[in-house]
């Protein structure tokens, strides 16, 4: 991979970066320059994006963090903030999977869970990204959704209403 310097001195934050759209996302910005930090419930999974992005050349590190908890949200911004100076970028991913199946077999566990993890913890993100970066005077914030924030889909009603959020 060749590394350009589109994000140099630029602190990125990506949620839920241990996997999938967020691992990718996170190994992008590394590439571009950008100091990474990779926010996560799963360590393992963290320090594997956080090992992929040093290997390559990058800048990365990882901190845990579950961000449907404000007090975790606030101790990672704070983190972030002062381990890297600043905040430039945040990119909120985190998310859990639906529990598929009929509205009317889901438990009040079941939405607790799916709008705590798909819809609070972007709530959460923005509300501590955004005291930092008015502060600052400056700052993006880039929520990642799903297909199924903008259509309906049969028997996920809970994860649907989610990211609609």
């Amino acid at each position: 991979m060749s590394y350009t310097n589109g994000f140099t001195k630029k602190v990125v934050l990506v949620t839920g970066g241990g996997t999938g759209i967020g691992r990718a996302t996170a190994q992008v910005f590394a590439q571009q320059g950008a100091q990474v930090v990779i926010a996560g419930r799963r360590v393992k999974e963290g320090e594997e994006t956080v090992h992929l992005i040093r290997v390559a050349g990058g800048n990365g590190r990882f901190i845990q963090a579950d961000v449907t908890s404000e007090a975790s949200v606030k101790a990672l911004m704070d983190a972030v903030v002062k381990s890297c100076g600043h905040l430039d970028i945040a990119f909120n991913n985190a998310g859990a999977d639906a529990q598929f199946g009929p509205l009317f077999e889901a438990t009040e566990q079941d939405f607790d869970d799916t709008i705590n993890s798909n819809l609070k913890s972007i709530w959460l993100c923005m509300k501590h990204e955004l005291l930092y970066m008015l502060k600052q005077g400056r700052g993006c914030i880039v929520n990642n959704a799903s297909t199924v924030g903008h259509v309906g889909m049969a028997n996920m009603a809970l994860y649907v209403a989610a990211k609609h959020g």
